[in-house]
């Protein structure tokens, strides 16, 4: 709903610095990082950008952890943490806008591919990033 589009463009950072300053009274401030928001969520409807979800798996049923590592995060290799399924697979859900995207997984420290992804890239040391496409095209 409603709700979940605007936390997909109001970070939880945000949100929680205009309820702080609601709670001490700072209206005007509040009101003004409200607004931005506001402003921020017009121009990425006018610029057509769309957010998708795009679901990743992972089978690595021995591993303590598996992380998402990424263009779309700096390749920061414990930002994004996949969840443990019953069978030893393990998922993540991510939002990201259109646009064309390098990854990995990140299991207990070792980087891997995405076994299931066809599409890969190789970066200019050789080394080989699955890669995602979050186009504008309808599904």
């Amino acid at each position: 709903g409603k709700e979940s589009v605007l936390r997909r463009f109001l970070p939880v950072e945000r949100q929680d610095h205009i309820r702080q300053l609601i709670l001490k009274g700072e209206f005007d401030k509040a009101t003004a990082l409200v607004e931005e928001s506001q402003t921020q969520m017009k121009l990425f409807a006018e610029a057509k950008i769309r957010l998708m979800d795009i679901e990743l798996s992972f089978s690595a049923p021995d591993e303590k952890a598996v992380f998402l590592a990424g263009s779309f995060k700096g390749w920061n290799p414990t930002s994004d943490t996949l969840t443990k399924q019953g069978n030893g697979t393990w998922r993540i859900t991510k939002t990201l806008s259109t646009g064309i995207y390098c990854y990995k997984f990140v299991a207990d420290g070792k980087w891997f591919i995405d076994p299931q992804n066809e599409k890969k890239y190789y970066n200019a040391e050789g080394g080989e990033n699955s890669v995602v496409v979050v186009s504008l095209q309808a599904n």
